[in-house]
């Protein structure tokens, strides 16, 4: 008897690719979620991200690259001066300090995953989703649904392209890295108070 296909985890293709096409579409409605907040909450934040992406990509990609090393250089930096902290505390025997500075490490360093995974996982494919449909769609639409729209169109996309066999890697990849750098660049420029301008203004109210 033939057995039919099965997946890397032994399960029947069929469900496999069932699962695969669930999680996507769990992911796409995390983002529309997600992406109606930032439209209503962060608006310029969101528009001054991929107007960046759109207008500076090689730029977005470079800071990108170093924002996800530079992620990781300050995860061991942090650790190791957690850890010299504790051990020299502990040879002082202040042992009320080495707590406080452990616990305070730890939640600092828990605070900056929390916020670099959420980028990773969510404001990476926003920004890219958004600005690719800004990009090929038009960039005079003024209306918050019009916005949501491309958004929307920008989103699924993402979703589709990162979530094909072989190259949804490598496409997940490319969209972290420029996605990381234009949210970095806006949070740079957001924090220095003259960031790029976009166009349309952004519309809190819906039409």
């Amino acid at each position: 008897v033939v057995q039919g296909g099965r997946g890397p985890a032994g399960e029947p293709e069929g469900d496999t690719v069932g699962r695969s096409a669930l999680d996507a579409v769990r992911h796409f409605v995390v983002l529309l979620l997600l992406g109606a907040l930032l439209m209503w909450l962060l608006p310029r934040f969101l528009g001054r991200a991929e107007t960046t992406l759109r207008e500076k990509p090689a730029a977005s990609l470079g800071w990108g690259v170093a924002t996800f090393i530079g992620y990781i250089v300050l995860v061991i930096v942090a650790i190791i001066v957690i850890v010299l902290l504790a051990i020299l505390f502990g040879v002082l025997q202040l042992g009320v300090l080495a707590a406080i500075e452990v616990f305070g490490g730890l939640l600092g360093l828990l605070v900056v995953t929390f916020g670099f995974v959420l980028a990773v996982a969510f404001l990476a494919d926003l920004v890219v989703g958004y600005g690719l449909a800004r990009q090929f769609g038009g960039t005079g639409q003024t209306g918050w649904w019009q916005r949501f729209g491309l958004l929307a169109v920008g989103v699924a996309a993402v979703v589709i392209v990162t979530s094909l066999p072989v190259i949804g890697g490598i496409a997940k990849l490319l969209v972290v890295l420029f996605g990381l750098g234009a949210l970095f660049l806006a949070a740079r420029a957001a924090w220095r108070g003259r960031g790029v301008e976009y166009s349309p203004p952004p519309a809190v109210t819906a039409d």
